[in-house]
């Protein structure tokens, strides 16, 4: 999804088309602090604090704002760096003691219902924008 992204404008990432209510950003935020959620639910640390409200991206929200170029770039840092902290919390790999990382967060290993709700909730907005991409780009 980075990849395919990384050459959107920021008018691109908010563009909402017609037959759709929300927009690429939206979409990658609201993954972001949904999978968060999960990822934190029983962890020792507190879930990150972003650089915009959470609530903003948050179940019941949609877009109402026009996201900047500079809260596009910190979602997609973000979500980058939640990739090693998904397979963390999944079993996939382990923490690397002094690896350097900027991420210094705890996570508990998750399965069963979170971690299929995980997977459902990731493919269904990564569907939603492939189909954004569709449209803003085509």
């Amino acid at each position: 999804m980075l990849s395919q992204t990384k050459y959107l404008t920021a008018d691109q990432y908010n563009l909402i088309p017609l037959g759709f209510n929300n927009n690429i950003i939206w979409n990658m935020g609201h993954l972001l602090v949904t999978g968060d959620s999960i990822l934190y639910r029983n962890s020792p640390d507190l879930c990150p604090e972003y650089e915009f409200p959470g609530s903003r991206y948050g179940m019941g929200s949609k877009p109402e704002d026009f996201s900047s170029e500079t809260e596009i770039n910190y979602i997609r840092q973000s979500l980058s760096e939640t990739v090693s902290l998904y397979k963390i919390a999944t079993g996939i790999d382990q923490p690397i003691a002094n690896s350097g990382s900027t991420t210094t967060a705890t996570v508990s290993f998750i399965g069963g219902d979170d971690l299929q709700f995980l997977f459902f909730h990731e493919d269904m907005h990564y569907r939603k924008i492939v189909k954004l991409l569709q449209k803003v780009t085509g």
